[in-house]
């Protein structure tokens, strides 16, 4: 109790000593973990450890611990409180970096670098989908808060962008397969937004933006089929592309 209490007096301190800031929070973080190793069943030690890991933006630490905490107490509803609060900071976080990596990736196009660029492109996917993974969270310990709905709904339309960027670069190169597995995971990700917030406006046309650009693979490759006199296969994927149109 004792260390505990002392990591959470540390805590605050932290909170408005701007100047020894990071230097408290490693003090209080060391007093919680010897509060942990005298006794790793003292919930509250949890609590504020993963207080003190989110205040250090240490957000997947903070998670853990808290996660930890709240199967010794699974009763005590300050746990699904913090969660809810610390995996929203890590969700929008998490979309922060993802909207400054497509900015990334648009300058490494322009300057003609592709293999950056699809790095960079891979990079702000996975962001995206660790920030779907914070906000449905959010939503388990909270479930009316409609802030951590709409961002989720945000968290699937960011993702279906990104992945219709693949589908329009892929066409163009004419690797259809590819793009039309990355239209379906698009059409899957609009609408998914559309299903968890559907009174956003925002992205009420995701799903048939995604569309087209899946009707676009599909009649790029139905158009290199019947090139290659292969008629059969080609109408198959030119049937798709219109019941996408339509």
């Amino acid at each position: 109790y004792s260390r505990t209490m002392l990591g959470a007096i540390l805590a605050k301190k932290a909170a408005v000593d701007k100047e020894h800031g990071r230097e408290l929070l490693d003090a209080a973080r060391r007093e919680l973990q010897r509060a942990i190793t005298i006794n790793k069943d003292y919930d509250p030690a949890y609590m504020t450890l993963g207080t003190v890991f989110a205040m250090g933006g240490r957000f997947p630490e903070a998670i853990k611990a808290l996660e930890w905490g709240q199967k010794l107490n699974p009763s005590e509803p300050g746990f699904a409180q913090t969660l809810a609060q610390v995996n929203s900071e890590n969700g929008r976080g998490l979309l922060d970096v993802a909207t400054r990596l497509v900015k990334m990736r648009q300058d490494a196009l322009k300057a003609g670098k592709q293999q950056e660029a699809m790095e960079v492109l891979v990079a702000a996917k996975e962001k995206t989908h660790g920030a779907i993974v914070s906000f449905e969270r959010v939503l388990e310990y909270a479930p009316s808060t409609q802030g951590a709905r709409e961002r989720l709904a945000a968290g699937h339309f960011v993702l279906g962008n990104l992945l219709l960027m693949e589908v329009g670069e892929l066409t163009a190169l004419g690797k259809y397969e590819p793009a039309i597995s990355r239209g379906n995971e698009a059409v899957v990700e609009m609408t998914k937004a559309t299903e968890v917030d559907p009174a956003n406006t925002k992205v009420k046309d995701g799903p048939a933006v995604a569309l087209l650009a899946r009707a676009n693979a599909y009649l790029g490759q139905g158009s290199a089929l019947l090139q290659l006199g292969t008629k059969p296969e080609a109408r198959a994927a030119l049937d798709k592309a219109l019941a996408d149109a339509q």
